[in-house]
């Protein structure tokens, strides 16, 4: 069978599962938001930022060459494991020790145990490590997905339960420690992997010289995404911080919640590719308008109900973030196309590039948006629809140069995914402006008719000006063989 007919397979199979998972996740999620308090997200934010950047290091970088190296070994696994495991212990040492500091950095003591509390994940990714990448390398994602499944389910229970008993921040830790410990176990039985008393530093050199980089990125990335709530936390205090911290949490959930089901694929099938002439870059373009298809329409259309969506599933007390979520939504589309591009050129060897781009955007964001913060709360808006998307621009035309793709063969396939939600969009925004719904009292009834609007704008788009992408998407959807 053919890489790509097993990545599909895969694909399908992990996408469908997945399909049930996030939206358990999700309702789980709102229900929770709905019950525990925006200084409760403020202090989780708080307790997990410097915890949270340690985390990139956990495994080094080590699971993801499993997956891209052409042939591995048992003893080399093994070798990787041990190291992983290593390093995750010495970074749950690390986190016990750094609630301290953290709570001298915000001058807020209550966070110190929650903090401890995180150093549990570590070891628990590190463990994970081997056994997940060894499933994605054969394209077994069916079994990562039920393992997502089942940890998912396990999480939703504990997280319910807890913010019902009134346990506050640490409803979210608990509840992802559940998360993380079933998921660990549930992928050791799928593999059927178990580790030997093996190791060897000369086994595990080659593979963090190319997991190192990839840890760095992802270490950058996390700062990058860290500062900014520092910033905002600092200066305004917990409960601003909540609501900014929020309307970033869910602005990022289409992207959270489906882009990892195209990564999963897309990274083994780029790196098996890579070796085969011009075959990754033509899966490249070939799957980037259907990636843009699945999440344009739903941060697009979140940003054009956000009024209505923030007041109906979240509550009136969460209506000052709905300028934050709406311009978020926008730039979620742009951290999409990042995100899809540093898949192929980690997957082809160059994730030097990656790191470069994530250590630019730590020096320069974070910078713009104190600038904001400091003139006000609302001024947090002008950094992320100017400064943020330029820089993205800049790096994805780099990058395009260097895989040797045309900004012009880029752009169409961009249009060809989004064409229909800008459909959508035009359409929300006449009935927006004519008022028609106005005469509705209900909330929740508006926000069903927005819903309805935009589902019959897109797809009407999608039928008559892109019929054969949404053929495409269909026809891997229904094929026996996908």
């Amino acid at each position: 069978m053919s890489s790509k007919l097993k990545a599909a397979r895969g694909g399908v199979w992990f996408g469908a599962i997945s399909f049930f998972t996030q939206g358990l996740s999700w309702a789980a999620t709102f229900y929770v938001i709905r019950l525990l308090q925006p200084e409760d997200y403020g202090l989780m934010t708080m307790a997990s930022f410097l915890t949270g950047y340690l985390q990139l290091f956990t495994d080094l970088g080590l699971g993801s060459a499993i997956v891209q190296r052409d042939t591995i070994n048992d003893n080399e696994v093994n070798s990787v494991f041990w190291f992983a495991l290593a390093a995750g212990a010495g970074m749950a040492i690390v986190a016990f020790l750094l609630s301290y500091p953290t709570a001298w950095i915000f001058g807020e003591p209550r966070i110190i145990p929650v903090t401890k509390l995180i150093g549990f994940l570590f070891v628990v990714t590190a463990l994970t490590a081997v056994p997940s990448n060894l499933l994605t390398r054969q394209f077994e994602l069916k079994k990562v997905a039920l393992a997502n499944l089942i940890g998912v389910l396990v999480s939703s229970v504990v997280s319910v339960v807890m913010a019902l008993k009134g346990f506050g921040v640490y409803t979210l830790i608990w509840a992802n420690i559940a998360l993380n410990g079933t998921r660990m176990a549930m992928l050791f039985r799928a593999a059927a992997w178990r580790p030997r008393l093996h190791y060897s530093a000369r086994e595990v050199r080659p593979y963090l010289g190319y997991g190192l980089y990839l840890s760095l990125s992802s270490a950058s990335l996390r700062l990058f995404q860290s500062l900014d709530k520092m910033i905002v936390g600092k200066v305004f205090g917990s409960a601003q911080l909540g609501l900014y911290g929020n309307a970033m949490t869910i602005a990022s959930m289409p992207l959270d919640k489906i882009w990892p089901i195209y990564q999963q694929v897309t990274f083994p099938l780029f790196a098996n590719l890579q070796n085969r002439g011009k075959a990754s870059l033509e899966s490249y373009l070939e799957i980037l308008p259907h990636l843009l298809l699945a999440i344009g329409p739903l941060c697009l259309g979140a940003a054009m109900v956000a009024p209505e969506l923030v007041g109906v599933v979240l509550g009136a007390k969460w209506l000052p973030m709905v300028p934050l979520f709406q311009v978020f939504c926008v730039t979620k589309l742009f951290e999409l196309l990042t995100a899809y591009q540093a898949v192929l050129l980690n997957a082809t060897g160059h994730h030097q590039k990656i790191f470069r781009f994530y250590l630019g955007l730590v020096i320069v964001i974070p910078a713009a948006v104190l600038i904001a913060a400091l003139h006000s709360f609302n001024a947090l808006v002008i950094p992320w629809i100017t400064i943020y998307p330029l820089f993205c621009i800049i790096w994805i035309c780099r990058g395009l140069r260097i895989c040797g793709i045309s900004v012009r063969t880029y752009v169409r396939a961009v249009g060809d995914g989004l064409i229909s939600s800008f459909g959508m969009v035009l359409a929300l925004f006449v009935v927006r402006e004519s008022g028609v719904l106005e005469s509705l009292d209900s909330e929740l009834m508006r926000l069903l008719s927005l819903v309805a609007i935009g589902l019959v704008a897109f797809f009407f788009v999608l039928a008559v000006f892109r019929r054969k992408l949404l053929a495409q998407a269909a026809r891997v959807l229904l094929s026996r063989d996908a």
